[in-house]
């Protein structure tokens, strides 16, 4: 069977289990890490800092840091964990988490036995990710394998394998799932627009804008001509009027942060380190429905906004009926592979007007992207 050939229910089910089944089968080994009561982690990067601090909080857990960089084992040092210069100076036997997402086949080739893979160790320590748990994932999967069945059934062709790796992937805990379809993390965003797109994209409605970067890029591989940033941290407002100086036909900067309407959302974090938004009079970020801020035509909609896509969605019931195609982040919340979908299909964004592409750009749960374009 080719490798984007649409799978029977029945193989499509099984290739989920055998992935839950793989984890299962490392249990054992993972098991016995957690009990030693010591373990390493190999880098103390974004990901591994975050990591290394909810271990910290695990009674009986010694943690102790390997990182390159003289500065970044200070900086663990710093914030209280035992660190050494050489992977060879860690206790022989020793289980060493593979810290850094992006590189992980690397480290592992580097460690070469008694590695855990960071999703694997984030599993094992039930790890917050973003708005849950990392656990949250494979759960949520098995219990809706049919309506993920239905989105798998409707994607692109080209996408098939992606969706598949993805599930497989979130049940496993193992990146190596992945190694089929995982796309370089610096095309995010616009290597499936490059190949697939049956449009001219002239502006881009960037929610979720950060520093610009996304835009900076925008200009670079789509020549957009008119940006519009959506970014409710003040602080990047100078970053993103740099980043953008070259748009011909300006820029328009919205500070606020996307929302189903207009109100005050509070962030604060539950469950040790998960992230929880809500509507709260007193919340630090003032919100608006993009409807209420965006008067123009858009070509383009990209969306990364920590797991308020589906309310921002619903604010810009208006935008989306001028049929914009849009790139929306899908991994913030087990169910936004399916919530994201059924809610934009009210938006007529389905077949026979606009296909699904699904694209994952890293080893680790962050970065799959969903693209809805117009046929």
């Amino acid at each position: 069977m080719a490798l984007n050939d649409l799978l029977s229910s029945s193989d499509f089910e099984r290739e989920l289990a055998q992935a839950g089944e793989r984890l299962q089968a490392r249990r054992t080994a993972l098991d016995a890490y957690a009990r030693s009561g010591s373990i390493a982690l190999f880098g103390y990067g974004g990901k591994g800092r975050a990591l290394a601090r909810h271990l910290g909080q695990h009674d009986g857990v010694k943690l102790t840091v390997f990182d390159s960089s003289a500065d970044v084992r200070a900086r663990a040092t710093q914030e209280g964990f035992a660190t050494v210069s050489r992977l060879d100076a860690l206790p022989a036997g020793i289980g060493v988490i593979l810290g850094a997402c992006q590189a992980q086949a690397e480290q592992a080739g580097i460690v070469k036995q008694n590695y855990l893979y960071y999703q694997e160790a984030a599993w094992l320590f039930d790890a917050p990710h973003l708005a849950d748990r990392t656990r949250a994932f494979g759960e949520w999967i098995a219990a809706n394998k049919q309506g993920l069945y239905a989105l798998y059934s409707s994607v692109h062709e080209s996408s098939r394998r992606a969706l598949l790796d993805v599930l497989r992937f979130r049940l496993s805990q193992d990146p190596t799932d992945l190694s089929a379809s995982r796309r370089p993390n610096v095309d995010m965003w616009f290597d499936v627009l490059g190949s697939h797109a049956k449009r001219t994209y002239t502006t881009l409605l960037d929610v979720g804008a950060y520093d610009g970067d996304t835009l900076a890029a925008a200009r670079r591989r789509l020549l957009t001509r008119r940006g519009i940033a959506v970014e409710a941290n003040p602080s990047l407002v100078g970053a993103i009027e740099a980043n953008t100086r070259d748009y011909p036909d300006g820029i328009q900067l919205i500070p606020f942060a996307a929302w189903s309407h207009a109100c005050r959302l509070r962030f604060d974090e539950v469950r040790g380190g998960m992230i929880s938004v809500s509507e709260a009079s007193d919340g630090e970020l003032a919100a608006k429905a993009l409807d209420d801020c965006v008067d123009e035509s858009i070509d383009l909609i990209k969306m990364d906004i920590e797991g308020a896509e589906v309310p921002a969605l619903r604010g810009c019931k208006r935008l989306l009926s001028y049929s914009p195609d849009l790139a929306i982040a899908s991994y913030h919340r087990p169910d936004d592979l399916l919530r994201i979908p059924e809610l934009l299909k009210t938006a007529d964004y389905d077949a026979p007007g606009f296909d699904l592409h699904v694209a994952h750009y890293s080893d680790c749960l962050d970065d799959t992207i969903l693209y809805f374009l117009k046929r």
